[in-house]
């Protein structure tokens, strides 16, 4: 006989994973159609995981994401093209320098080898980056990992991921990217709740 709660918990688990992944993909730079087509269920997922009823009203008021105009602002504001680049790394946002590779950077790194995962991967990414980080938290909800879950979202992403929102809403072409920055936000705190009520 199976336990409805557990299966419920279990099949929230797998989407919160998907999640992680899809939005990991985004700000590692992976948008392929797919993802575009998949944006409405990626928004819809994290109001599931909110247990928020409203998700078919905020999906019919969704602005579908126009792919050339995401290129062009997340050019603008990652890439520096624009007038201020906004940094996708923990490191940049806890140092008065802004500068990549700090301690946030090597704790990432120490714990994602005590989980025996390497890094340096080919998108060539630090580790305390957003897309690196948002995949490590899908791989600790598929291991039940649910305490470090818990700790690494609040001391990591959580301690940074609202200024970059911030930044981002103020920035030239911002407007375009702040619904994948508020929609990653808000999974991150789903997740963090959730993890520190299990």
């Amino acid at each position: 006989m199976t336990n409805p709660e557990a299966s419920e918990a279990a099949e929230l688990d797998a989407l919160e994973a998907r999640l992680f992944d899809a939005l990991s993909l985004f700000w590692r730079g992976v948008r392929t159609e797919a993802w575009f087509a998949a944006w409405p269920e990626i928004v819809s997922g994290v109001s599931a995981l909110e247990g928020e009823s409203n998700a078919d009203d905020e999906i019919a008021a969704l602005a579908p994401l126009d792919p050339l105009a995401l290129e062009r602002a997340f050019a603008k504001c990652f890439y520096g093209v624009g007038d201020e680049t906004i940094p996708l790394a923990q490191s940049c946002w806890e140092s008065a320098e802004h500068t990549y590779g700090g301690p946030a950077a090597l704790a990432c790194t120490t714990l994602y080898r005590r989980f025996g995962l390497k890094t340096g991967g080919a998108d060539h990414l630090p580790d305390d980056h957003i897309g690196v980080m948002l995949a490590f938290a899908a791989e600790l909800v598929r291991r039940d990992e649910t305490e470090t879950l818990e700790r690494f979202l609040r001391a990591g992403a959580l301690a940074w991921w609202p200024r970059v929102a911030e930044a981002i809403e103020g920035a030239e072409g911002g407007g375009t990217i702040l619904p994948v920055a508020r929609t990653t936000l808000r999974l991150l705190r789903v997740a963090q709740a959730r993890a520190a009520a299990a």
